[in-house]
């Protein structure tokens, strides 16, 4: 716990200063909010709809989040060597990953609170049921979609080609939900994109418990979470082009 701890601690600090993290998690939600959503300073929906709209915004940070600000930077801490060298300092390879993990956390709670508050603020809405369904969200999906994503870390790639790529499949993720095709199918749950869709209707938006559903969602999230500890536990260290 010591060790998970001071990586914490490591990485929080990293995050403060990384500007692209705040432009991934907060400035490019809000852009995109407001350019979707300008005619709400006319016409305020109500909110229920509200929350429909916001939901795909919240999921897009934690996504973002969890791919870009977590697996990626795993990958490249372990091209550049980082992983291997922290692991051998540490002892594990576990302390790294969680505590990385639990410092974006952090910071998407944060980034997330912001979010919510400077909408709240021009839309004349409830910050605190806002910021409450937002937290409630990153709390059921967070830690399965993260652990999910980390397979990325393993990919034999060049750390140049892979980063631009994952951050535009992390926008197409977005568009490629029932929602945005038209078509409702249990099989999108495959994209984790889909899955916090999926919650936040269920926990958030619905009014009534859906037990199948909920049901569905929790066997998704187990299965994610299993493949994210499996693949942790057998994720190499060394760097596969170095190798290669």
């Amino acid at each position: 716990m010591t060790k998970t701890y001071e990586f914490f601690i490591l990485f929080l600090k990293e995050n403060i200063y990384n500007k692209m993290i705040l432009f991934w998690v907060v400035l490019i939600p809000l852009i995109f909010f407001f350019i979707n959503h300008n005619d709400w300073f006319v016409n305020q929906p109500q909110d229920q709809q509200a929350y429909i709209q916001l939901s795909f915004f919240w999921s897009f940070m934690i996504l973002v989040s969890a791919v870009i600000n977590t697996a990626i930077s795993l990958f490249m801490m372990r091209e550049e060597g980082f992983m291997k060298m922290f692991s051998f300092i540490a002892g594990s390879k576990r302390s790294i990953i969680f505590g990385k993990g639990l410092a974006n956390l952090l910071f998407l709670i944060v980034s997330m609170i912001v979010f919510n508050l400077v909408v709240a603020l021009l839309f004349q809405m409830n910050p605190f049921m806002l910021i409450m369904n937002s937290l409630l969200l990153i709390a059921v999906t967070f830690i399965p979609v993260v652990l999910f994503f980390s397979w990325i870390m393993t990919l034999p790639f060049k750390e140049d080609s892979i980063a631009p790529a994952f951050s535009l499949l992390t926008i197409v993720l977005m568009y490629l939900t029932s929602d945005m095709v038209g078509v409702q199918s249990p099989l999108f749950l495959i994209n984790p994109a889909e899955f916090i869709l999926r919650v936040s209707e269920a926990v958030i938006i619905s009014d009534v418990v859906d037990v199948m559903n909920v049901l569905t969602l929790v066997i998704v999230g187990c299965i994610y979470m299993i493949i994210g500890l499996v693949t942790i536990k057998l994720a190499n260290l060394e760097s596969r082009t170095i190798r290669q």
